[in-house]
């Protein structure tokens, strides 16, 4: 079943270009973070038609990362690429403004202030082990049927080595050693692009 299940994510591999983002594109996606969150909080729909960018198209895997004050205030998205790329950044944004729940969801007020990360994946592969990992670049998905965890690349600031980044994920996930034996287990390796 994960077989079929990550044949989605590997054939948008690498099918956007970091040239293709200009600045001006990228401060759009961070204002569509904010606009996204601002609707949610007031139950409006934020409609997305100006949304016209040929990378807008694209089905990609995203995550949406919010700081406040230079500390992670909220984090969601997904390495499957489910849908369109505006419409992830809208609905992962929303969830980042929520995710942070024993804090309180994000207001009006404090959106002001944050900053937005979005974090476009990029380049997925598979890996057998940890030692494929390429520290700094790499982030990782581990899965088995009913469980999951992802590591953006950022995370290699606070698990440095290879093998202690590896079972941190591991143990986010709530899997065992033994769950790296199962045959439903699967581990990719993935680039992002980084919108800052």
């Amino acid at each position: 079943m994960l077989e079929r299940d990550i044949k989605d994510i590997l054939s948008t591999s690498g099918t956007l270009k970091e040239e293709q983002f200009t600045p001006d594109l990228k401060q759009k996606i961070k204002d569509m973070v904010k606009e996204s969150i601002f609707c949610s909080l007031y139950r409006h729909t934020h409609f997305l038609n100006h949304c016209t960018e040929d990378v807008f198209k694209v089905k990609k895997g995203v995550f949406v990362t919010l700081y406040k004050d230079g500390h992670v205030r909220g984090c969601y998205g997904s390495i499957r690429p489910h849908y369109y790329l505006a419409s992830g950044v809208s609905i992962m944004a929303k969830g980042a403004g929520e995710s942070f729940p024993w804090i309180g969801f994000v207001n009006e007020e404090e959106l002001k202030n944050l900053e937005v990360e979005v974090s476009i994946v990029d380049k997925v592969r598979k890996i057998e082990s940890y030692e494929e990992l390429e520290p700094d670049v790499d982030g990782l998905h581990v899965e088995t049927v009913i469980k999951q965890h992802d590591f953006l690349p950022r995370m290699w600031k606070r698990y440095w080595d290879k093998k202690y980044f590896f079972s941190n994920n591991m143990i986010k996930a709530k899997l065992e050693a033994k769950d790296l034996d199962e045959k439903e287990f699967i581990a990719l390796a993935f680039t992002t692009i980084k919108i800052k």
